[in-house]
């Protein structure tokens, strides 16, 4: 059986929220039409 594509990801996300209410402020996304990275 093979891992999920993103587990590692999901992973780094769950500690965070272990760390954190409001997880999501630790990360970024790329957004393409203003080509750069925004806070989520």
């Amino acid at each position: 059986m093979t891992a999920h594509i993103h587990a590692e990801l999901m992973m780094q996300y769950a500690q965070d929220a272990m760390k954190s209410d409001e997880p999501w402020q630790m990360w970024e996304r790329l957004h393409i039409e203003a080509f750069g990275w925004e806070q989520c």
